[in-house]
């Protein structure tokens, strides 16, 4: 049998490993009054019309996956791929990869009137958040990279998922949607109170939308999975998209669970987007 033991006794500098790739920052919202930790790759040679943009939301969990794995899936010569983009991660904190209380508020829709204030104190800040990609966000990576305006993606799992969903609903910033688990279960179905003010012709993106196969319910007494519905709800929500001819898919992704299906849909959605942004 084989041993290997160190026997270096000298001094070993450790460090704090980080992504010698990556920028970063914070970034303090006078929309949300929330501090939130930007960081940003850019992948491959920018285009002329500037860089196609990927922003992540729970970017604290998911830039350093979609920023990494974006180095073969959108640019790599062996596989003549060559789709260059800016990858954007929306964050908290280096120290929480998911701020619960937080992506809660943000990423959750304005909430029904007759909610109580302790509930609005906690969620629907959702309009909110956009602002703030929009007037502060953006304006702050437009100075950092040259963008391209017309190839906007965004990714979302969970209630970043909702947050997506609602945004689709709600506004045309993004050509592209990544849309990962949604809780579209969140407040009663509180989403389709916005599908059915929405008018077709106001979505122009394409969909991508994504469940595990383990998110539904295997038997009667899987309550809190039937409760949510996560199945029923997705379909229901890209057949209304699909019958207004909205570009929507859905792909149900074999044994993945709630939370290790956002890995998979985060990879797919690059292989997506790669198609699209090819040059």
């Amino acid at each position: 049998m084989l041993s290997f033991l160190s026997t270096y006794a000298g001094a070993v500098d450790i460090k704090t490993s980080q992504l010698a790739f990556a920028k970063e920052t914070i970034l303090v919202s006078t929309v949300t009054d929330q501090h939130y930790r930007i960081q940003w790759a850019t992948i491959g040679d920018m285009p002329k019309e500037g860089y196609p943009v990927l922003y992540l939301l729970d970017g604290d969990m998911s830039f350093p996956i979609a920023s990494i794995a974006a180095q073969t899936f959108m640019v790599n010569k062996v596989a003549k791929r060559n789709a260059p983009v800016l990858i954007v991660g929306i964050g908290y904190s280096s120290d929480d990869l998911l701020s619960l209380d937080k992506r809660a508020k943000d990423y959750t829709p304005l909430l029904r009137e007759e909610t109580d204030a302790s509930a609005k104190s906690r969620y629907g800040g959702a309009d909110a958040f956009h602002q703030f990609i929009r007037t502060e966000l953006q304006p702050f990576l437009h100075k950092q990279v040259k963008i391209n305006h017309q190839q906007q993606a965004i990714f979302g799992h969970s209630f970043g998922g909702l947050w997506a969903s609602y945004n689709l609903l709600r506004h045309t910033d993004f050509q592209y949607y990544i849309i990962s688990s949604p809780s579209l279960w969140w407040d009663k179905q509180r989403i389709f109170d916005f599908l059915s003010l929405t008018q077709h012709s106001q979505i122009e993106a394409k969909i991508k939308l994504s469940l595990g196969e383990l998110e539904i319910p295997k038997n009667a007494n899987d309550i809190r999975r039937k409760e949510r519905d996560m199945k029923g709800n997705l379909e229901r929500f890209a057949n209304e998209l699909q019958q207004r001819k909205v570009d929507a898919v859905v792909h149900l992704y074999p044994d993945e669970n709630h939370g290790s299906v956002m890995y998979k849909a985060l990879l797919e959605g690059l292989k997506f987007l790669q198609t699209h942004w090819q040059q």
